[in-house]
């Protein structure tokens, strides 16, 4: 769990399986709970996606020409001094 100055309740599914609630500070743990619960059968329907997608965290160098997918699109970095 991540507390933070926030109003509202935010669970995240992360590759490969990482579940992170992002929380109000003032909300009681059991309320937490109740709300994941509430989610579980959209955060296991994630972790199974997740699983059928191999993941591989790609390694980049800062030079010049690196191809970078944002957004859909590839863009190649310039650097200029």
């Amino acid at each position: 769990m991540v507390y933070r100055k926030r109003s509202t309740m935010e669970i995240c599914v992360e590759p490969p399986d990482i579940v992170t609630a992002i929380v109000p500070l003032d909300i009681p743990e059991g309320k937490i709970v109740e709300k994941v619960k509430s989610r579980a059968g959209w955060i296991v329907q994630q972790l199974a996606d997740f699983r059928l997608v191999e993941h591989r965290p790609i390694n980049r160098e800062l030079v010049n020409g690196e191809s970078f997918m944002y957004l859909g699109r590839n863009y190649t970095l310039q650097i200029s001094d």
